[in-house]
Parts: structure tokens; sequence; C-alpha cells
């Protein structure tokens, strides 16, 4: 297994294959519970080593932090046998947030590191009230939003990589 991206590339090989139907790929997150992710046709017969390829698409950006892998092959009489499991260990999701200014006079200034592409910022008032809204493309980097003209109060910023959230108070 290898990461490729926000991809798992899932690469095995057969040494000779004898009436084999196909590979079903499973996938689990506890290393108990197994959920089938796709299947591949098999050769079926061959005394030839054959290689395999399956791509877990965006794995990588899963809330986990490591997951299991195994083949469920099939012959074409319906036998079955499970792989070995094998696992990948996520990179870790952890991304931080830092309001640099609170009190907030003219702007909001917030330190993002740690995403893999874009944040989704809200500002809303304390009644919950969404005052400011805005997809910021500059990810790991120095973010400004204009504040003059709120009125002065607490606000809740709301920062969201699409996965996880974070909540920030803060006075102008």
């Amino acid at each position: 297994i290898v990461p490729v991206g926000i991809d798992a590339l899932l690469n095995w090989h057969t040494l000779q294959e004898i009436n084999n139907r196909d590979f079903t790929i499973q996938r689990s997150f506890d290393g108990q519970n197994f959920n089938n992710i796709g299947t591949i046709a098999a050769q079926g017969n061959s005394t030839n080593m054959q290689g395999y390829t399956f791509t877990d698409t965006g794995i990588i950006n899963s809330i986990q932090s490591l997951v299991y892998y195994r083949l469920l092959a099939t012959d074409l009489d319906g036998k079955t046998a499970y792989s070995k499991v094998v696992t990948l260990r996520l990179k870790s999701h952890t991304w931080q947030v830092r309001l640099l200014t609170n009190p907030v006079l003219d702007e909001v200034k917030l330190a993002v590191s740690g995403v893999a592409g874009n944040v989704q910022v809200y500002i809303n008032n304390f009644e919950g009230k969404a005052v400011y809204s805005n997809k910021q493309t500059t990810a790991n980097a120095l973010i400004r939003i204009p504040a003059a003209s709120l009125p002065h109060g607490m606000y809740v910023l709301v920062i969201t990589n699409g996965i996880d959230k974070k909540l920030m108070r803060f006075v102008k």
C-alpha cells in the first residue's frame, strides 16, 4: 500500500491462478469490521505472475489515523479465501488555527497551518447569526478578514476544512 496524493494505491500479485474469479477489496478502520470498497476481476487461470492495482480514492483525507485492508479472493466455484490484513497509517490531520488579534480592531488575523486545501471561514455574532462567510483558498497562510464594519461585541469564528471545524471567540 502506497499513499499517492490523497489516495491509497493498493498493489498485489499472484504467482499462479487456478479458476480465480475476482478479488474484493475490503477496508476497516478498527481492524475487525470490514466493508467492501471494490472488486477487481482476476486473470482466472495463469501460471505466470499477475499484478493487480486498486485505488482507494480520497482515503488520506479521512479523519481516521489508521486504515486496514484485506482481499477476499473468490474462485469460479464460489470458494473464498482472505488475504492477510495490511495497514496504512494515515498522516496526521491535526491542523491549527491561531487568532493573532484579540480584541479585533479593523481586521481579524488568523494563521492557518496543517490544512490540505481550502477552508471555509464564518463569523457569527453571539446570537448565532452569521455576519461573515468566505471560502479561503490560501490555506496554510495568514488570513485577513475585514472587521471594521462589525459592531462592538463578542463573536464566534468558525473555520472548517470540510472534515473538522475549529471555533474561537473574539471581541471587537
